[in-house]
């Protein structure tokens, strides 16, 4: 017991460190965004906002971003008169408090603290996750989404090993309050429906799934996402009664858009972008990945549901697919607990390092927006500081970063997937190498 005690410990020293260090030389290096003042694209917005509150007047903006109250009223509570430097604050706040709840979500699943503290450390040192993209563009409201996202996860599996009235009430406050940052919280109900594993056995679902069944599966699951369904709708009509869009926006009009105008190749090399090399593991013992879904139909609906987001969402399709991100890692861990043998070569170890760093870009600021540089050809991702600041996303960089980027992660994802066949098929030579 002491032991545990002293690696959990260890475990939350080192995370704490990352998340110092990560944020000093982010501090450092990192310069914010200059467009519109610092306020960036979807910023202007939310800066409207919080300003709105701080001086009381009525909150008025282009939707959905007027919708999306909470973080700008954290700014304005705690920072009237700072409004920029205030977002930065608060956003700094959240990540620190999603980053020691992603340990605990991990804890859950995971036995091995190393690999814990190496996907807490893919979490804050990702370019374009909220650690990091926090210092160069501040005015967002990521960072406490993923709070909540996290925090109803956790409340997720509390229900399912313990189900309880209060255990059930804490997802709805969570979920109502949740929907006050970003209304993607209203997936959490959804997840929560999941727990009884209502879906058959997936092996047989094409074979003997009947109308019959399929209304059988109507009575299975858990009923009480009703009650923190009303919670998320409650906190959907508040934040509609305080805020009052100035545009024609429209959610289904928008998805629908979306639909027909994001290629399928963008999409791939949106998920390759988001997750990097590393997403090929799960991939690669892609039976395993589906047996855990399955066993945890919660997670396959959150799961499923974020990558519907990244797809109709709009055009940062990076940013909603990383929202998938306690369950792509968790599935990513999973698999480096489960072969360890099998990634014991230092060989591979190397090469999966380095194509992480180039993708997670771990030693390159964002450049700014807009600016004179000229992209340079791609290596997974841009390595370099001087750039087109939109290179940097799918949907948006030119055709040849694009087809480049698609290229290199095909080839060496193909070739990582072959490796790893050829390390199983013959395990004499694994011991040899190691």
């Amino acid at each position: 017991m002491k032991v545990l005690k002293n690696k959990k410990t260890l475990e939350l020293a080192i995370v704490l460190l990352v998340f110092l260090v990560v944020n000093l030389l982010s501090q450092v290096f990192q310069k914010h965004i200059t467009l519109n003042d610092g306020r960036s694209w979807d910023g202007v917005f939310y800066y409207r906002v919080a300003t709105q509150i701080s001086n009381g007047h009525k909150i008025s903006a282009d939707a959905p971003f007027v919708y999306r109250i909470g973080t700008p009223f954290l700014v304005a509570e705690f920072f009237k008169g700072h409004i920029l430097a205030g977002f930065k604050a608060v956003n700094i706040v959240a990540n620190l408090i999603a980053v020691l709840l992603f340990v605990i979500w991990l804890r859950i699943y995971m036995d091995d603290w190393r690999i814990r503290v190496l996907l807490v450390t893919l979490f804050i040192t990702q370019w374009h996750g909220p650690v990091r993209f926090t210092y160069f563009d501040p005015t967002y409201t990521d960072p406490w989404m993923y709070v909540f996202l996290l925090m109803g996860l956790i409340a997720i599996q509390r229900i399912k090993s313990k189900p309880g009235f209060l255990a059930v009430a804490g997802l709805g406050l969570i979920t109502f309050v949740g929907v006050l940052f970003r209304e993607i919280l209203l997936i959490l109900p959804l997840t929560l429906a999941f727990i009884t594993n209502p879906l058959p056995a997936w092996n047989d679902i094409f074979v003997s799934f009947t109308w019959k069944k399929c209304i059988q599966l109507l009575k299975k699951p858990y009923y009480p996402f009703i009650f923190v369904f009303l919670f998320g709708i409650a906190g959907f009509f508040v934040v509609h009664y305080l805020a009052s869009q100035t545009n024609d926006y429209s959610f289904t009009q928008t998805a629908m858009d979306w639909v027909s105008n994001k290629p399928i190749p963008t999409y791939v090399l949106a998920i390759f972008i988001t997750y990097g090399p590393l997403i090929v593991l799960p991939i690669f013992s892609w039976r395993r990945s589906l047996h855990i879904l399955w066993e945890h139909q919660d997670m396959l609906v959150f799961l499923l549901g974020m990558m519907l987001i990244g797809w109709i969402g709009g055009s940062d399709t990076e940013r909603f697919l990383y929202w998938a991100m306690p369950v792509i890692y968790l599935l990513i861990g999973l698999f480096i607990q489960e072969n360890k043998s099998l990634l014991k070569s230092p060989w591979l170890i190397l090469v999966l390092g380095a194509s992480t760093i180039f993708s997670q870009r771990l030693f390159w600021t964002v450049a700014d927006y807009p600016n004179q540089f000229k992209t340079p050809i791609p290596v997974f991702s841009i390595l370099s500081d001087r750039f087109q600041y939109l290179d940097l996303w799918s949907f948006f960089a030119q055709r040849t970063v694009q087809v480049v980027s698609l290229v290199e992660y095909f080839l060496f994802s193909g070739i990582l997937i072959v490796w790893m066949k050829l390390r199983r098929s013959f395990p004499m030579s694994i011991r040899s190498e190691d």
